[in-house]
């Protein structure tokens, strides 16, 4: 899976592997907020916080792992087994 969230002076393109994200069900949200105005940015902030206090963004976590596990971790994220966090 390939993912580049902040582009830089040598890479000016952010890319995701849509494919390999379609089958782990991942919704990306994406938000740049230092390339907009303060009132958008107020209103990225206020609309991300109404949407924490209705519960519409839920972490979908199923299973965590010790960090020593993290190997056999992300292979079970990879094949789509689990929604995975390592601790």
């Amino acid at each position: 899976m390939q993912m580049q969230v902040l582009p830089s002076t040598h890479v000016t393109e952010s890319k995701l592997t849509f494919l390999q994200l379609m089958y782990v069900d991942l919704t990306i949200w994406l938000s740049i907020v230092y390339a907009i105005s303060q009132s958008a940015k107020k209103f990225a902030v206020s609309d991300i916080d109404r949407a924490l206090s209705r519960n519409l963004l839920q972490d979908r976590i199923v299973r965590a792992s010790p960090l020593d596990e993290i190997t056999k971790s992300n292979e079970l994220v990879r094949w789509g087994a689990v929604v995975h966090r390592i601790n």
